[in-house]
């Protein structure tokens, strides 16, 4: 099934939106597996916290951003087969985020 080119569905925003839903809620559930000292809220909450026990926190909230950020390409794919090349366009710029995210995750 091809879409048509001025499908509403081929934007920028449906690719950007649909990007972060899946990369926040694949990085969630990681969180969730992973971790049972703390609910999945806490990592979110002191992410940007610089208490000694932040930084355990924020490392695990690194890794599971990268977790998202590959979930994203199963996506990446589909909309690549169906030749939606504006909404590519916002997954790349969800997954560019997300990588500036994490850099600034092991600077901060």
């Amino acid at each position: 099934m091809k879409f048509k080119a001025n499908s509403k569905l081929d934007s920028f925003w449906f690719g950007a939106v649909s990007g972060l839903i899946v990369a926040i809620l694949i990085t969630s559930i990681i969180i969730s597996v992973n971790s049972g000292d703390y609910p999945v809220w806490d990592h979110y909450k002191h992410f940007f916290d610089s208490d000694d026990i932040s930084s355990i926190l924020r490392a695990r909230v690194l890794l599971s951003v990268k977790g998202g950020a590959i979930a994203v390409l199963p996506l990446f794919y589909l909309f690549l087969n169906k030749n939606m090349y504006k909404a590519i366009k916002g997954l790349i710029g969800i997954v560019v985020s997300l990588g500036i995210l994490v850099v600034y995750g092991f600077f901060a």
